[in-house]
């Protein structure tokens, strides 16, 4: 609201509030219990807490006596390049008036949205590309839409391996600074994705390995001690094997009876 009228009405108008006697308050006695008895303290209904009244034919016709109107103003906010999350904007004095006091500031509070594809860190922006393993090897180009609609062209030669969850760097792609004007950079983490499981034949993978670095040789050792095993996809096993240790857990603190050796709780593995 901004204030229209600073008296609400015709001079001299004003009259002391009869229902608080010009305090702006009035106090309120009710019964809560057998004897017992609470006083509160209200704001005045009759004079809003003023302690003045203006009698009905002697109001502003404009703001009834309210000392103040509502009245929409548009503000202008200007978002600058860089500008942050949770960064305030301040309009001094645009907050709402009243009477024989100073108004406030109206406060604007900026929230920044998520990205579908870059995630900011201070002046810097963040992006995650896959790039399949020929790509690391031999080199690529790829083409990134940036903030501001520009197209950017990436280009990485060929002879330099990208290694799975590795970063590379584009100098003065990031924010820019409010305060220095600097630009940040481009932050890419890169993931690497290699053929699928049996989607190369014999031919092309002794081609490989006449093209790749030779093996690092391995002595395996001889005799009754040495066992040969073969790996499978840890995550498709993670499951199973706490499924399995939890089994062991509670084969140990499951079970008060004695056993064939005869340690109680303990149980020992049968053949079948």
């Amino acid at each position: 609201p901004k204030s229209f009228y600073s008296n609400g009405g015709r001079e001299g108008a004003k009259q002391s509030c009869s229902g608080c006697r010009g305090q702006g308050i009035q106090f309120i006695t009710r019964q809560i219990g057998p004897g017992m008895i609470q006083r509160m303290q209200q704001v005045c209904k009759e004079c809003n807490g003023e302690g003045e009244i203006i009698n009905e034919r002697d109001r502003c016709k404009t703001c009834n006596g309210r000392k103040t109107v509502e009245e929409k103003k548009k503000l202008d906010i200007v978002i600058s390049p860089g500008s942050k999350h949770e960064q305030q904007l301040r309009f001094p004095g645009e907050s709402d008036q009243a009477p024989n006091m100073e108004p406030g500031d109206v406060i604007i509070v900026l929230q920044q949205e998520p990205h579908a594809l870059f995630e900011r860190s201070g002046d810097n922006l963040i992006m995650k590309h896959k790039i399949k393993l020929i790509e690391s090897l031999c080199g690529f180009q790829i083409v990134v839409t940036h903030l501001d609609g520009r197209k950017i062209v990436i280009q990485h030669p060929p002879n330099d391996p990208i290694a799975p969850d590795t970063y590379r760097c584009v100098k003065g792609q990031g924010m820019i600074n409010m305060r220095t004007h600097d630009t940040g950079d481009l932050i890419i983490q890169f993931d690497v994705e290699f053929p699928s499981e049996k989607s190369l034949t014999e031919v092309q993978l002794k081609q490989l390995e006449s093209i790749l670095p030779k093996r690092p040789h391995v002595d395996i050792p001889q005799g009754e001690h040495v066992e040969e095993v073969s790996m499978i996809d840890f995550h498709t096993t993670k499951s199973a094997h706490d499924s399995k240790h939890g089994q062991r857990r509670e084969a140990y603190d499951g079970g008060d009876s004695d056993d064939e050796s005869g340690h109680p709780g303990v149980q020992t593995c049968r053949s079948q």
